[in-house]
């Protein structure tokens, strides 16, 4: 019996507990962040998700207009256009670990970290969930 306790309590700490302890502080993202080969502002322009009734997670198509340039290493210039892919997965209740990629809102401003894909025909976060919001002062 006394086994039996201290297995179902073991089972509990581990179950809801240790799990907490693997969300990834924002501050490991700072790095990605400096390391983006673009650090841009962005105006949404379309916003495109993959059909899906009953999905968590789809596939999301941006296009958006560049308004300001903070860092390029791909010559982009404010008035350029670009296209931006990433997974959205809705947040769920009680989910522990990295935060997830936010869903852009067409019309809407947002600072953005992102690298160009080995095709090089659009953009992709940089920073997992921290791609649309400066940790840090980015001066480089």
């Amino acid at each position: 019996m006394k086994n039996t306790i201290v297995g179902i309590i073991t089972l509990l700490l581990f179950t809801t507990v240790i799990p907490g302890f693997s969300v990834i502080h924002s501050r490991y993202y700072i790095e990605d962040q400096k390391n983006a080969q673009e650090y841009l502002r962005i105006e949404v322009q379309q916003v495109s998700k993959d059909w899906c009734f009953v999905c968590s997670s789809r596939d999301i198509r941006v296009t958006a207009k560049v308004i300001e340039v903070m860092r390029t290493a791909n010559n982009i210039t404010p008035g350029n256009t670009i296209e931006l892919r990433y997974r959205y997965t809705a947040p769920s209740r009680g989910r522990v670990g990295p935060g997830t990629f936010p869903l852009l809102e067409k019309g809407r401003i947002y600072p953005v970290f992102l690298n160009k894909t080995g095709n090089g025909s659009f953009y992709i976060p940089a920073a997992g969930p921290y791609s649309f919001t400066p940790l840090d002062n980015q001066n480089n």
